[in-house]
């Protein structure tokens, strides 16, 4: 089908073309207001340099990114757009899972490699830390309770209820409701969530799920302590399980009680050495040294510009982290940025799309939820849509001339008048007869 012509109007071709600029264009203006902005280059907006090109770690191996979802196009984490191939990897939990299974507020693990002017994602692990019954709301703070665990919510958090698709608004959400949480660990006991998911009931009992450190194991092995919370076990707690080991418990309620049937160790994720590394974590101080994430955190030789400490000052906070993987649970710093906000770092305005829009504190709780269908996005990266062609202005229509005034009749000559006639002139007499 042939393009549409377009009519050259001057200053509309002019407008159509830097309109289309803007739209297209890398540089665009930062949200105002905006706290947790892109800062110059880096890893997120972190400000590293890692590497002579932004692949970052040794000769280039590579980059891994820790931090919810915060748009789609094909997936952005810390304010990085992660292009998706054909031989992308998605798991869901540990399990095979399909990148449509995504959402916003999903905290992930993305693992990519700088190719051709952008980056690509090589797998994307989506992970829920907490499984469970609302057992107390805390409007006034936003905060609610899940497991003993206290969760606060992240701005732009994403709420959304199962099996079909609806954003939710938090007051939406009522004690016993089982949900499940995307989340980063702050304290023993304390989460910050940037999404929830209120599950569908089920004749099933709800489920059970918490990720954690084992703090302690009753004598008889019949109850552990995470997360600061004792939970009794169904069966006796396998022998090779012990304290200070990092774990996810799984179970059911049962009588309202929380009861796990499953301990599964959580190993540390297959990062090779002289990676780059970016991730949303609380850092806090330990006897064994500064840990964000499961991660200690080094200070490193300096990669860029002044070198960071770590130390007590950047201790009980939340940061973005950047630096080099040293060993699978060791990271030699780069640089820590403060942030407490998620879902809105290092992102840039319009960067990517935005799913399930957030929905204002305004909105009464007896406002209905609000449908939402899934975006489909291809595995290819996504070419920017060619905005629409502004209407050409019609043309004002020519004023009507004005009718000639009639021309003045010309005053009728008056008529000449008529010459009187003569007088009849007397006729002579008669001539005399002559003989």
């Amino acid at each position: 089908m042939s393009s549409p012509k377009l009519m050259h109007i001057p200053g509309v071709t002019a407008g159509f073309a830097l309109l289309f600029f803007t739209l297209c264009s890398a540089q665009v203006i930062g949200a105002p207001g905006q706290t947790d902005n892109t800062l110059p280059g880096g890893i997120g907006g972190t400000g590293a340099h890692l590497g002579t090109h932004p692949g970052g770690g040794i000769g280039g191996t590579g980059i891994v990114a820790i931090g919810p979802i915060q748009r789609f196009g094909s997936i952005f984490v810390l304010g990085k757009e992660y292009h998706f191939t054909p031989q992308t990897i998605f798991t869901l939990d540990g399990l095979p899972s399909r990148e449509q299974d995504q959402h916003l507020g999903d905290w992930v693990t993305v693992q990519g490699h700088w190719n051709k002017n952008r980056w690509v994602a090589d797998r994307v692990d989506v992970t829920h830390a907490i499984t469970g019954k609302i057992e107390s709301i805390d409007h006034k703070n936003h905060r609610i309770h899940v497991l003993g665990q206290v969760i606060a919510l992240a701005s732009d958090i994403q709420i959304r209820s199962e099996p079909h698709p609806a954003a939710l608004h938090f007051s939406a959400l009522k004690v016993g409701d089982e949900v499940q949480l995307s989340a980063a660990q702050g304290d023993v006991g304390h989460w910050l969530a940037t999404g929830i998911v209120r599950l569908a009931s089920s004749a099933q009992p709800p489920k059970v799920h918490l990720q954690g450190e084992i703090q302690a194991i009753s004598p008889d092995r019949r109850q552990l302590q995470i997360q600061g919370i004792w939970l009794a076990s169904q069966s006796l707690i396998p022998e090779p399980i012990e304290p200070r080991q990092p774990v996810e418990v799984i179970g059911s309620y049962r009588d309202g009680r929380a009861v796990i049937t499953q301990v599964n160790p959580v190993t540390p994720g297959n990062f090779a050495p002289g990676q780059a590394i970016a991730l949303f974590g609380y850092v806090h101080q330990t006897p064994q040294g500064v840990y964000c994430d499961r991660f200690k955190i080094e200070s490193g030789s300096k990669i860029s510009g002044e070198r960071q400490d770590i130390s007590a000052e950047t201790s009980g906070q939340w940061r973005v982290v950047s630096g080099l993987i040293h060993s699978p649970q060791l990271i030699h710093l780069d640089q820590t940025t403060p942030s407490t906000k998620p879902m809105q770092f290092g992102l840039q305005w319009g960067s990517g799309r935005l799913e399930n829009p957030p929905i204002p504190e305004s909105v009464p709780s007896s406002a209905p939820t609000q449908e939402v269908s899934r975006p489909h996005f291809s595995r290819e990266p996504m070419v920017p849509s060619i905005p629409s062609v502004p209407s050409v202005p019609s043309v004002p229509s020519i004023p009507s001339v004005p009718s000639v005034p009639s021309v003045p009749s010309v005053p009728s000559v008056p008529s000449v008048p008529s010459v009187p006639t003569s007088p009849n002139v007397p006729s002579s007499p008669p001539m005399p007869f002559r003989p």
